[in-house]
């Protein structure tokens, strides 16, 4: 395509000479490259050039050839791009950093703090912490307290499985293991894996803290990892480490012959000592990473922690230097990403300072998105901290924020489709508020959240003491009100004799008194044993969910007021129970006359029933206020005048008219509720 391209604009003559320079150029010389893995004998050496280049400028500067001006600028653009990464170590000696040289502990280094070591590199987006004395304790502490915040790998010290589960479970990106230790190789994913093989010059592998040689040849011990699944391996060239001479490239060139051509290169340089000792500056480093254009500029999107994007710089080595000092507004820089080009950068910064020439935050007037950025409402909501409003008030009592979360929960459980956009909001400033009142930061949540990303399962197998073993049955039923139904429904509809002792006897068993219709619900094949547990209505929702439980016997206008979790297998019309609204007899009940200013009180247990029921008779939700109980909801008419209106199951009705009370309105008639069992 890209040939008859150049032959429509350049002629005859020109398309020949194209042709067999393209010819030339892919099958002489990039096949052969791509073939033969011609890394060691060019880019090694040169790492900022490329062998073809000189062939392409060739073709390029050739005269004779009428090459379209885009393509020869799409070239300037691509050419030598590949994506740079870097790996900055620290080593860990009794908790304090140091420096390495040649195995050997040569000086401490950020006056033996790691939070002072760790604040000058967290700029970096790669950080490897080893742990040089194995004092794993110590250090999985350390590891602990930086993960949560920095990009983490960790090595050393990591003796068995136990250790590397923990690890891994703490949201550490890779674990660093020594080459030698093949069966622990073996149980961990190779995906959170890298294998350390330390070397001398003779590419011999060496162990134990690099103090025995085992005389096996490097490439050999590759061969012999990669059959295993391995992904990433880095190679300590023990000679040269924390010398400050560079890599030793004879020794490297020679490798890389000698590595087969099937097992694709990713070359990462790891900086220590040179970082740490001032040999290479951070600005060195990002200097040399970025591909600048024809000016020696490169263009930098500047952003807060909360995602704002502050405006877009171009920068040269020496801004880049003095940290994104621009439009004579200091930005305080918390970490810089290059993109998948290497031609641009991305800088975080944390500063309230103005970023725009102009004295603006940000260059951008408008950003939409920024409305609903939560790090954004959240600095609203602490503003009002301290002032008289509901959300100060709130937040300066962060218990009561927690019951009110709660009530939240239940109106969005009981909302409408069309209100849980309404709900969700309302559910979500509470959290918010309620994080501002404990003293956490949207920042700790998404630390949490990122380490939870990186979070592996356990490798270490527990026996699962939570959930019910698999060959046995657990019904949760009830023990107050209706358990005769409960009973009844056990033994007539599943096959099941529920039997119950007098007195104080707590027991309840389960007889199998007809296998037939027992058989229906519960296959020979899974099950062995059946027991019954007694409980709450409301809490047999939780436990069903959290596999505690098998199954539930109860009526539907229970589990509708939970979220549905559960499967209903079987089910049956109590033809005796209704579901009312109950007031007091003299109290008059206008819904007409309900405002937003002026809500009625309401008591309800079964707040999903009783909000559809008012939505089906065009009753707003912003005109009452209903406040969710459990059980003796008839209670709240009887001893107080606050709640005008209680929602209650209705069988024979004597307590409503024992207790001067009436029934206002039916929400779900007789023969409409059912008793069933759920897993």
């Amino acid at each position: 395509m890209a040939t008859s391209f150049f032959a429509k604009l350049a002629g005859l003559k020109s398309c020949k000479d194209i042709l067999y320079k393209w010819n030339y150029f892919n099958n002489n010389i990039f096949i052969e490259y791509f073939n033969l893995n011609k890394f060691h004998q060019t880019e090694i050496y040169n790492y900022n050039y490329y062998f073809y280049q000189n062939e392409i400028k060739k073709l390029l500067n050739n005269n004779k050839l009428k090459i379209p001006y885009h393509l020869k600028y799409l070239w300037s653009n691509i050419s030598n791009q590949i994506n740079r990464r870097i790996l900055i170590t620290m080593d860990l000696f009794n908790g304090k950093p140091v420096l390495v040289k040649s195995s050997q502990i040569n000086q401490y280094h950020s006056n033996s703090d790691y939070i002072q070591a760790m604040n000058y590199i967290s700029i970096f987006s790669d950080i490897l912490i080893i742990d040089l004395n194995r004092v794993f304790d110590q250090t999985n502490k350390i590891i602990k307290e930086l993960e949560n915040k920095y990009y983490i790998h960790t090595g050393g010290g990591l003796r068995t499985l136990i250790d590397i589960d923990d690890m891994l479970k703490s949201g550490v990106r890779h674990c660093v293991l020594s080459s030698m230790n093949d069966e622990l190789i073996k149980k961990i994913p190779k995906d959170r894996l890298i294998i350390e093989i330390s070397i001398n010059e003779k590419n011999e592998v060496l162990i134990n803290g690099r103090q025995i040689n085992t005389h096996i040849n490097i490439i050999n011990k590759i061969n012999q990892l990669i059959q295993i699944g391995i992904q990433i391996i880095s190679i300590t060239f023990v000679q040269t480490e924390g010398h400050l001479l560079g890599i030793p490239r004879q020794q490297i060139h020679d490798l890389i012959i000698q590595i087969p051509n099937y097992i694709e290169k990713i070359y990462i340089a790891v900086i220590g000592s040179s970082l740490w000792t001032n040999k290479l500056t951070i600005d060195s480093i990002y200097n040399s990473m970025i591909y600048f254009d024809q000016y020696e500029i490169v263009p930098a999107i500047i952003q807060d922690i909360n995602g704002l994007v502050k405006g877009l710089c171009y920068m040269n080595k020496q801004s880049i230097e003095q940290t994104c000092q621009t439009s004579g507004h200091l930005q305080y820089v918390i970490k810089i990403s290059l993109d998948c080009d290497s031609d641009s950068i991305l800088i975080i910064v944390d500063s309230k300072n103005p970023f725009c020439h102009t004295g603006n935050y940000s260059c951008f007037n408008l950003q939409t998105s920024i409305k609903t950025n939560l790090s954004t409402l959240c600095e609203h909501i602490t503003s009002k901290m301290n002032t008289n409003s509901y959300t100060g008030y709130m937040q300066r009592n962060s218990q009561l924020v927690l019951t009110k979360i709660m009530e939240e929960y239940w109106e969005l459980v009981a909302a409408s489709e069309n209100n849980k956009i309404y709900e969700c909001s309302d559910l979500f400033v509470h959290i918010l508020i309620y994080l501002n009142s404990i003293g956490l930061s949207l920042e700790d949540i998404s630390n949490e959240l990122n380490k939870r990303r990186w979070t592996l399962k356990t490798l270490i197998q527990y026996d699962n003491l939570c959930e019910v073993k698999q060959n046995e049955i657990l019904i949760a039923i009830t023990n107050s009100k209706y358990f005769n139904k409960t009973d009844q429904f056990a033994e007539n509809e599943l096959g099941i004799k529920i039997i119950r002792y007098s007195n104080r006897n707590l027991l309840i068993e389960g007889e199998i008194i007809n296998q037939e219709k027992f058989s229906k619900y519960f296959p020979h094949d899974r099950y062995s044993k059946l027991s019954l547990l007694p409980c709450n209505p409301k809490d047999m929702i939780w436990l069903l969910a959290s596999k505690r439980i098998t199954h539930i016997i109860t009526y539907d206008t229970i589990i509708e007021n939970y979220p549905k979790i559960s499967t209903r297998i079987h089910q049956i019309i109590d033809p005796t129970i209704y579901l009312a609204l109950i007031s007091r007899q003299e109290d008059i009940i206008e819904p007409d006359k309900w405002t937003n200013k002026n809500k009625p009180l309401i008591a309800s247990e079964y707040i999903c029933q009783l909000t559809k029921y008012f939505q089906d008779n065009s009753i707003d939700s912003d005109r009452y206020h209903l406040d969710k109980i459990s059980g003796s909801s008839e209670a709240f008419l009887i001893n107080t005048k606050k709640y005008l209106l209680v929602d209650a199951i209705v069988h024979t009705g004597r307590t409503i008219q024992s207790n001067n009370l009436r029934i206002w309105n039916i929400i779900i008639p007789k023969g409409q509720i059912h008793i069933q069992i759920n897993l």
